[in-house]
């Protein structure tokens, strides 16, 4: 008996720590998602790191020589962002908030230990390092892609993610609030390039 009852709450944490992790667009994980309260964000993950002006996180990315024209969280828009120790069970480093909602969020796989990044899974059929091949089967054909060099971009507007591959293993993913019209979304998406 004590041996089933242990079988169950063994069977109940793998189930809880399993569904925390997994991504169900366009809404996010079940207790992290886009749309979400600064408040609600800080009571299931911490408080963060560091919160980052509009300002200083504009800084940075110019500093890093990106065009602002063709990053999708410039035409969404936000006040602040919250910086993670992204050592988390989502990955979670940059949350970008406005109007005191999470409106952005980057994951990355980055120095992430193995133990965090087996947790994070779309839709429970793949997760990081997996193919661009592999994101296509999942979730269909729908997206924007951009290739350059060193990477690719799967934009799925109608879903609300963005995935970004290096050497076709999936190193990031992004969930964003959805465009609420197409003229705002066909503004970011004239810099992807046509598929042939």
């Amino acid at each position: 008996m004590r041996y089933l009852a242990l079988l169950s709450l063994i069977s109940i944490h793998h189930y809880f720590v399993f569904c925390q992790s997994n991504i169900e667009t366009p809404f996010g994980f079940d207790r992290i998602k886009i749309e979400m309260t600064t408040a609600e964000l800080v009571k299931e993950m911490g408080p963060p790191e560091k919160i980052v002006s509009y300002e200083e996180e504009k800084k940075v990315w110019l500093d890093a020589d990106y065009d602002l024209d063709k990053a999708l969280v410039y035409h969404i828009g936000f006040d602040q962002v919250y910086v993670f120790d992204y050592q988390n069970d989502y990955c979670l480093w940059k949350a970008y908030i406005k109007d005191d909602r999470v409106i952005y969020m980057n994951l990355t796989s980055r120095f992430v230990r193995d133990l965090h990044l087996d947790k994070v899974s779309v839709r429970n059929q793949f997760g990081f390092g997996t193919s661009a091949s592999k994101v296509e089967e999942v979730l269909g054909k729908n997206f924007f892609p951009d290739r350059a060099f060193s990477y690719t971009d799967y934009l799925y507007a109608d879903l609300g993610i963005r995935f970004t591959f290096k050497q076709n293993h999936l190193t990031n993913i992004y969930l964003f609030r959805r465009f609420k019209n197409r003229a705002d979304l066909g503004k970011l998406v004239k810099y992807y390039p046509k598929d042939n």
